[in-house]
């Protein structure tokens, strides 16, 4: 959904008229909640995730949070969200569909998700991806040492890898 608002030259969240999501039959029944009430049940809602796409234009694993749950700018769009089984779609891949009220369409297809094997992300991603889950243990300003310290990982010698992490949480 991401691809398309940025296709589409964005959108707001009440732009939305409707979106469709043709995923695995497991996805479709697994994650349809469109009414989460913890924060597990809204990480793994994706009519929650994408209207909290639709909200911030992108989200992260983490990045979900209690003061989301709430959030009517996410909740607003959680019923314009529905999952539709198909059998042609790989587990973790789908086709969503975006309609806005403007009557501006966009589609995209994703059959390997960022970060499976036929689509991995680049070094810059990995070190990204690692300083966004980690900041609350990892100060930023330490993520570049350790990363360059887990590129050459062959030649590093693992205490100094040890003693990094160890000093960075002690920090």
């Amino acid at each position: 959904i991401a691809q398309i608002i940025r296709k589409l030259g964005g959108c707001a969240p009440e732009d939305v008229e409707r979106v469709l999501v043709r995923c695995n039959r497991v996805v479709a029944n697994d994650n349809a909640d469109a009414k989460p009430t913890t924060l597990l049940g809204a990480r793994l809602s994706m009519p929650f995730n994408l209207s909290l796409v639709l909200a911030r234009g992108d989200v992260h694993t983490g990045d979900v949070t209690e003061r989301d749950l709430h959030d009517e700018r996410i909740r607003n769009n959680l019923g314009k969200v529905r999952l539709e089984a198909d059998a042609a779609m790989p587990r973790f891949g789908s086709s969503v569909t975006l309609e806005l009220r403007d009557g501006r369409r966009g589609e995209a297809t994703v059959l390997q998700p960022l970060g499976d094997p036929g689509t991995p992300l680049a070094w810059n991603d990995v070190i990204e991806k690692f300083g966004r889950l980690t900041r609350s243990v990892i100060p930023p300003g330490s993520v570049p040492a350790i990363a360059e310290v887990v590129e050459h990982i062959e030649r590093a010698d693992g205490r100094i890898l040890a003693r990094m992490l160890h000093e960075s949480v002690a920090a």
